[in-house]
């Protein structure tokens, strides 16, 4: 075939009444799609204002086949006989025995989209919290489940209780800087020597209380006894 020919085939994907139609199916396929998206965007806004309104959202619909969709490019359930092939009788069943089966396999398969939609439904009950209380006051957030409260405040006394005694059972390998007096004890406590002097049960003090008074005492001393002895070389 001469080359100068090609072009002016019908059949050539380079030709321009092609290339033309290439264009215009795109053009019409992406108007379908943005025609889609608005459409979709609206039914979602329009859902958004019942639920916000605590009306019943309205059902979403189902999405419309291309209009250039041939209906023969769809699978379908038929045949090419036009009989529906899951309506085959099984080996050794008649036709009565036939439709009695496909009659509890309908049946079960309506059950099951029944609790389905049942189920669904529930949940979305559940979903929708009223915006007005009792008293007709605008509420924007639900009140607080008691029994989710009581289970939470259960859980942190169990945590803390549960930390506690981890804690206990870390100090018995476990040398902190708070330990380094000798005595264990919190971080936020305050040391050892800086308690105040407690007495016992028979009203006497503890025996490092007077050892520190029997040292301030002799340290007072000294001191009594050096300021009379400037004050007697001075004279």
């Amino acid at each position: 075939m001469v080359l100068h020919l090609l072009g002016k085939k019908s059949w050539n994907v380079y030709n321009k009444d092609n290339i033309d139609r290439v264009r215009r199916d795109e053009a019409a396929a992406q108007a379908r799609e943005e025609e889609a998206k608005r459409r979709m965007d609206q039914e979602d806004a329009a859902r958004r204002i019942a639920i916000l309104r605590n009306e019943v959202p309205p059902p979403l619909t189902a999405p419309s086949s291309p209009p250039g969709e041939n209906a023969a490019a769809r699978p379908s359930r038929y045949g090419h006989d036009g009989r529906d092939r899951k309506r085959r009788r099984l080996r050794g069943e008649d036709d009565t025995d036939r439709d009695m089966r496909l009659a509890r396999e309908d049946a079960a398969l309506g059950e099951a989209a029944r609790e389905k939609l049942s189920h669904i439904e529930g949940k979305r009950h559940e979903d929708n919290v009223a915006l007005t209380d009792h008293a007709g006051h605008i509420q924007l957030f639900a009140a607080p489940n008691e029994r989710t409260l009581l289970a939470d405040s259960r859980n942190a006394e169990a945590e803390a209780e549960k930390a506690k005694k981890a804690r206990e059972y870390e100090d018995q390998y476990t040398m902190r800087f708070s330990n380094a007096a000798g005595c264990k004890q919190s971080p936020s406590s305050a040391p050892c020597w800086t308690k105040l002097k407690k007495k016992n049960d028979g009203g006497r003090e503890s025996v490092d209380a007077n050892v520190i008074t029997e040292r301030e005492a002799r340290v007072w001393a000294a001191l009594k006894a050096s300021h009379l002895t400037t004050i007697t070389e001075t004279k």
